[in-house]
């Protein structure tokens, strides 16, 4: 499996907007009166992950040939240090990650990963 790319590049995604959902393990069926029925689908599920990081324009070469290449446009997951507790985590990309200059050298680089079980 491939890894997040090593140091230099940045390890952890920007503070504003890092953010991860638990993970939806519920079904909720909705009854034609009364309450919902609600019980557990699965013991574990992915958790949503939307992230954004300020890269360089080299950075943002490498980020591509990650995306693009190692992890084969999105296809195959990666290893990752979770940003806030530091354990390793399994992610895979959802869709295709964007990004917008925001300097002459910088980009702001989005995407959303999921966070496997």
């Amino acid at each position: 499996m491939a890894s997040w790319p090593a140091v230099p590049f940045p390890q952890k995604p920007l503070y504003e907007g890092n953010e991860e959902k638990l993970a939806a393990v519920v079904i909720r069926t909705e009854m034609s009166t009364g309450p919902a029925k609600v019980r557990r689908r699965f013991t574990s599920g992915v958790r949503p992950r939307p992230c954004e990081f300020i890269f360089t324009l080299a950075q943002l070469a490498t980020f591509r040939t990650f995306f693009e290449s190692t992890c084969a446009g999105g296809a195959l997951s990666f290893s990752w240090t979770h940003p806030v507790d530091g354990t390793a985590i399994t992610c895979r990309f959802v869709g295709q990650p964007s990004y917008r200059m925001v300097s002459a050298t910088r980009v702001r680089v989005s995407f959303e990963c999921e966070v496997l079980p």
